[in-house]
Parts: C-alpha cells; sequence; structure tokens
C-alpha cells in the first residue's frame, strides 16, 4: 500500500514476532532454500518521549550524513524544521563512537533542535560474534543527558532498515506520532 496507493497509511503496527538480520548472498541460488536465522522480537522502544508529533518525514541513511556537510544535496536548515528523522544504518554497522559523533554533529549544525521527532532502526545482529550494537544508550546519553533536548521523541528498535521484516515508509509524507499512545500513524 505505501508503494502503490495513495490511500492514507493506516497505523504502523509493531513488529511482535521474529526479525532477522542473517545475509544469505542472493545471488547463489542454493541460498534460496535456506531459513535464515530468527530472532524473538522485543518489540519498539519508547526512550523518551510525550504529547502528539506530526509533520512530514525525512530519511537519511546515518553513516552519509556526514559526507552531506558543505554540499549542494545537504538539505537546509528550514527542510529539517519539525520534521520527523527516519535514520538507518548501512551495513558496515559502524560503532558506537562514530554514532555518538554524527549525533553530536547534528547537534550542533542546528539539525537536532529543528526536529520533531526521531524513529531509528533495529540495529542488526552481527551473527558471528553474536552481538548488536546498542546505539539507545547514544542517544539516550547525548541528547538527553548531555544536550538536554527532553521533548524530542525517540523511538527506536522499528522495523526498516537492514533487517526483515521490513516497512517501507516513504519520504516526505505526514506521520503521526503519539507518544501518549505509543502509536505510528
Amino acid at each position: 500500500k505505501t508503494i502503490f496507493s495513495n490511500e492514507t497509511i493506516w497505523e504502523l503496527t509493531p513488529n511482535k514476532e521474529w526479525w532477522t538480520s542473517e545475509h544469505l548472498d542472493w545471488s547463489d541460488p542454493e541460498n534460496q532454500n535456506i531459513k535464515r536465522k530468527l530472532e524473538k522480537c522485543t518489540g519498539r522502544r519508547w526512550l523518551q518521549w510525550k504529547g502528539i508529533h506530526s509533520w512530514e518525514t525525512i530519511w537519511g541513511c546515518i553513516d552519509v550524513f556526514p559526507f552531506m556537510v558543505g554540499t549542494s544535496i545537504r538539505p537546509s536548515l528550514d527542510e529539517w524544521k519539525w520534521k520527523i528523522l527516519i535514520i538507518e544504518p548501512s551495513e558496515e554497522q559502524m560503532p558506537e563512537y562514530s554514532f555518538e559523533r554524527i549525533i553530536r554533529n547534528l547537534w550542533s549544525q542546528w539539525i537536532l533542535q529543528a526536529l520533531s521527532g526521531i524513529l531509528v532502526w533495529r540495529s542488526q545482529l552481527n551473527y558471528e560474534t553474536n552481538i548488536q550494537i546498542n546505539y539507545d544508550n547514544v542517544l539516550l546519553n547525548v541528547i538527553d543527558r548531555e544536550l538536554w533536548l527532553k521533548d524530542l521523541p525517540i523511538i527506536t528498535n522499528m522495523d526498516f532498515g537492514h533487517t526483515d521484516p521490513m516497512l517501507t515508509l516513504p519520504l516526505w509524507c505526514k506521520m503521526e506520532i503519539d507518544c501518549d499512545n505509543e502509536k505510528i500513524k
């Protein structure tokens, strides 16, 4: 419906069953018969919130943000204003310190202060080390405790980015985050 319909999109209900980020090379036909490892879903995490926030979405691969600084493809500050930022990673799984630096950089450019909310992907599980990087702590430490942006809604562990199942979220669509009832429409 997101891609092929003009209908108003319904509530984005959270995944409550399973997820995976195990990568199997699609070009190998044998891999199409292998069931990927599934992880139990723990649901979305509402890190800080209150009230209802409604505005258009703006999307970005968090790894690419530093490359846009000073270029013509970087949105102007007005284009960030009141937007709900949807962020996902590349498949490289950046270390926490790199993620922290990018978040601070968004603050120093006045981008974080302009936003109406942030939706964050479910970080991938590295199946070789069985480690899933916890970006939630970085977000709370930097945005809430260091920068004092306590009213900025942050919802993490969402099903988009490089995990399956995967939500399709369009750019520049109107979205509503109802923090009091923990719903996204």
